[in-house]
């Protein structure tokens, strides 16, 4: 999916786009689990079960990532903290405008952020703050699905 222009996007819409990323997540490791299921609360996005145990993950889609090679990274909305300070998920899936996705410890990527400075996002309805991650560093401390797969 290409955004002919992002700076437009409406809320709503965003939201549509996201809850259409997870799916898209979910459908790439459905074989692997007894059960993903959807959670519509800050705390997580999908919560990985099996064998007894489980995994929370937050989902995001960057579509400019590819373009831009930053990953933009929630952290308020609205003037109160969001994302990465609020998520209780234990992995964080970026999912690019290619479909790649990029799985990284929700620990790890809030050192990443930490002394970041937030930058307002440009959507034309957006109250959103974000930092900005160097895809290089994202990368270079995410885990391969393969490693995904091994963790419950």
């Amino acid at each position: 999916m290409v955004l002919e222009n992002h700076k437009k996007l409406k809320f709503y819409k965003s939201l549509e786009i996201g809850k259409e990323k997870e799916e898209f997540v979910k459908n790439i490791f459905k074989d692997y689990y007894d059960s993903i299921t959807d959670n519509d609360n800050y705390e997580y996005d999908l919560r990985f079960d099996k064998n007894g145990r489980s995994l929370f993950v937050e989902v995001k889609y960057d579509y400019l990532m590819s373009k831009t090679g930053n990953m933009a990274i929630e952290c308020s909305s609205r003037d109160k903290k969001s994302g990465i300070y609020t998520t209780k998920s234990d992995y964080w899936v970026q999912v690019d405008s290619n479909d790649k996705i990029y799985i990284i410890d929700t620990n790890i990527l809030r050192l990443l952020c930490k002394d970041k400075k937030p930058i307002q996002t440009k959507c034309e309805d957006s109250w959103n703050k974000v930092f900005l991650i160097d895809k290089w560093d994202y990368t270079n401390q995410a885990i391969t699905i393969k490693e995904f797969l091994t963790i419950i």
